[in-house]
């Protein structure tokens, strides 16, 4: 399972019965000449005494995938609300002296009494699942929700308001920091849309859509549908294309991951491959990117560390 991972993002031509993160030498080697095999009757023998309750705790490291199927309309038919289900829109965070952009998806359901609100959501680095009440407002819907992060034990509110008429949620984020560093631009509004996460690559932005409106709507049209047949027709095109940027992706963030790590060997992005990093991270589904996200720290973690 290990080398169909690493063959999906790595280097085609490795072997993968040779693909030993390690060696070593056991210190009783030299003195086993003579002794007794391990047949397969000692091997049943000392397996036979470990006991089956270990197996409920699965794998504890092991990645995590999020269904979001359930907020799929067909699913919401019971309630029906403006506010359900999926949106996405790009958000920006400051980690050191780089400014990262990347894709936000957050996907509602509203409960029978209509003022409360559940949902999920994700980015390249993490989920999340959150609660918040909605209110009637002039243009449509105010919103607040809270969502705890379970990695660092971190709580944050959102609030926002959603303009039916639009159909545009505005939404800003809060913690404790932000008193600190209200400049921040992690806290400044951000605007999402019921659009696909894998269609908001596809997306005009505002600059685009005021010189030309007509041309940026054709252009959104044509390349959404295009990727939606090729992805369902399952064409090789497609595919090549998603298997470049997974490799171009884990290959520059385990990069830059180093660097900021301050692990060796290093080999700094230059301009262009920063770009190119901006701009994947600004394109490609979360769900996607959280797994080569997690493809990169699998790289990083059989470096060798010197403490």
């Amino acid at each position: 399972m290990i080398s169909q991972f690493q063959l999906s993002y790595g280097d085609i031509k490795r072997v993968p019965n040779q693909n030993s993160f390690g060696t070593w030498v056991d210190e009783d080697e030299t003195n086993s000449i003579g002794k007794e095999p391990i047949t397969t009757q000692t091997i049943k023998g000392e397996t036979s005494t470990i006991p089956l309750s270990i197996l409920k705790y699965g794998i504890q490291d092991g990645f995590q995938s999020t269904d979001y199927f359930e907020f799929e309309p067909a699913r919401l038919r019971r309630v029906f609300h403006s506010i359900q289900g999926t949106w996405t829109g790009h958000c920006s965070r400051t980690e050191g002296d780089e400014i990262i952009t990347y894709v936000l998806r957050i996907s509602f359901r509203v409960l029978s009494d209509l003022r409360t609100l559940k949902g999920k959501g994700e980015d390249f680095t993490h989920t999340f699942n959150l609660e918040g009440r909605i209110t009637h407002a002039r243009t449509g819907y105010n919103l607040e929700f809270s969502i705890v992060d379970d990695e660092d034990e971190s709580s944050k509110t959102a609030t926002g308001c959603l303009d039916t008429a639009t159909e545009t949620l505005t939404l800003c984020w809060s913690d404790r920091r932000k008193k600190d560093n209200p400049e921040e631009i992690y806290y400044q509004p951000i605007q999402m849309r019921k659009t696909p996460p894998s269609l908001l690559r596809y997306r005009y932005n505002a600059r685009q859509f005021d010189e030309d409106p007509i041309r940026s709507r054709w252009a959104f049209a044509c390349n959404a549908a295009l990727h939606q047949a090729q992805e369902r027709l399952w064409s090789r095109r497609f595919f090549e294309a998603r298997f470049k940027e997974r490799k171009r992706f884990v290959s520059l963030s385990t990069r830059s991951l180093i660097v900021g790590m301050g692990l060796t060997p290093q080999n700094p992005l230059n301009a262009l491959e920063k770009g190119e990093l901006e701009y994947l991270r600004r394109d490609v589904n979360p769900s996607e990117a959280r797994f080569y996200q997690a493809l990169c720290e699998f790289e990083i973690q059989k470096l060798p560390w010197h403490p």
